[in-house]
């Protein structure tokens, strides 16, 4: 059994997959959650790429006071 995919199948399947991770709910839901894992690590201040600068700062302050034993800063 053969199995042949041309680049144009290949392209068009990747916008496809693109084109619903970034405007769908889900695609989303993938971003914030991808967000506060990177929060969790030294590349905190990398993640305005993902959800965008608002969207980071509100993330790291819930991050930081969620927990009492959590009240440092990673700047």
């Amino acid at each position: 059994m053969k199995i042949s995919v041309s680049l144009k199948q290949i392209i068009v399947g990747f916008l496809i997959v693109f084109i619903i991770g970034v405007f769908s709910p889900l695609g989303k839901n993938i971003k914030i959650e991808a967000a506060k894992t990177l929060i969790t690590t030294r590349y905190q201040q990398e993640t305005w790429i993902l959800v965008g600068k608002e969207k980071r700062d509100e993330l790291i302050k819930e991050f930081l006071f969620s927990d009492g034993s959590q009240l440092w800063s990673f700047c």
